[in-house]
């Protein structure tokens, strides 16, 4: 039984591995993906441990969630950045502040840009 099931999923390997190569040749990507990701039987781990500041694993999903939300509000709350750009083009006249613009962005800006 043991042998018939390795056989079987020998067959089943070189079919998909097969139809793989045919894809490839006749430029089907959208084949040749299911194919290799049908081969490869990649599978997402969703469960990472997630640790606090002092490096304790975190097991609840509240605590965890509660992390993520400390560590986001760290990471993105920081303060404003002053910039001072100065273009010295003869030597003698540096250019005192570029003003750049750090306001919301509107939609209008968006669409002009896409």
């Amino acid at each position: 039984m043991k042998r018939k099931c390795r056989n079987d999923q020998k067959a089943w390997l070189g079919n998909r591995a097969s139809e793989a190569e045919n894809a490839a040749l006749g430029n089907d990507t959208k084949t040749l993906y299911q194919q290799v990701g049908e081969l490869i039987e990649t599978v997402s781990n969703t469960s990472i441990p997630v640790k606090d500041k002092t490096g304790t694993t975190l097991l609840t999903e509240n605590q965890q969630n509660a992390r993520w939300v400390e560590h986001f509000t760290e990471f993105l709350n920081q303060p404003e950045l002053t910039i001072k750009l100065t273009l010295q083009l003869d030597n003698t006249h540096p250019v005192s502040e570029l003003e750049v613009n750090t306001g919301t962005i509107t939609e209008e800006e968006v669409r002009k840009q896409s």
